[in-house]
């Protein structure tokens, strides 16, 4: 639970743990750079990747690829968490943690920070009938809180919006 919440307190995106060489080492990205936060034997690897994957109601097995998540609360923030176990070799796992915060909810394209032009070109694409706007960038970068920004920019009674998204992020 401290790493968990050393993660979270300095407001990483995600949280990465992993066997590297004979120790089990625990990298949060902070502005895109993966920073160790903790380390320790590799004995205590499965201990804490099994930890992780109860919290998430996922099986142990060690080679399957699995999707969970959970829900922690600190103080008063409640965040979801988004878990990955990612087999490796020599029945190893690496998990990543994709930390989402609730509360920062949906944005409105106003608090984006957008410069004038860019506002146009969005306002512009997303009152078209049709057509494909594609938002990239690296893990942090702002990619889902943008694209529910211009959802919820269109989002009235007389308009149908269907969105396809594994895992579904916010509910609307």
């Amino acid at each position: 639970q401290w790493i968990i919440w050393r993660a979270i307190s300095m407001r990483s995106s995600d949280l990465h743990v992993e066997k590297f060489y004979n120790m089990a080492r625990f990298r949060a990205r902070d502005d895109g750079e993966l920073v160790t936060i903790y380390s320790c034997s590799e004995e205590y690897l499965q201990r804490y990747v099994a930890m992780f994957k109860n919290y998430c109601g996922m099986g142990q097995q060690r080679q399957d690829t699995q999707d969970g998540r959970f829900s922690i609360r600190l103080g008063q923030r409640r965040l979801d968490v988004r878990v990955a176990a990612i087999p490796c070799r020599r029945e190893q796992q690496k998990l990543v943690m994709r930390f989402l915060d609730k509360q920062d909810g949906i944005k409105k394209l106003s608090e984006l920070n957008l410069s004038p032009r860019q506002a146009s070109i969005i306002r512009d694409v997303t009152h078209r009938d049709q057509g494909l706007c594609l938002v990239t960038g690296p893990t942090g970068s702002g990619k889902t809180t943008t694209l529910y920004a211009f959802i919820n920019s269109i989002n009235t009674d007389n308009i149908n919006i269907q969105t396809i998204e594994d895992p579904i992020e916010y509910e609307i």
